[in-house]
């Protein structure tokens, strides 16, 4: 989980504007939201790769799940 959340705190470092330095501890309150935002993209990626008779998700079922439900745009 740690490696997805600094994974994820690098894509959203980079898509915003340049802001203060953050920590760990900066904002402790946003590991439940970044929980919560993983596990749901996971279980729709599950569906998608369910739908198309699959048990392992692939790459393009995260792409998929995450243009269907309009995650991760950036405008």
């Amino acid at each position: 989980m740690a490696r997805i959340k600094h994974t994820a705190g690098r894509k959203v470092k980079k898509s915003t504007p340049a802001q203060t330095g953050g920590s760990s501890t900066a904002s402790p309150g946003n590991q439940p939201a970044a929980e919560d935002y993983v596990i749901q993209l996971f279980e729709d990626s599950n569906l998608c790769a369910i739908h198309a008779k699959r048990v392992t998700l692939l790459k393009k079922d995260f792409e998929l799940a995450r243009q269907i439900g309009g995650k991760g745009r950036i405008w």
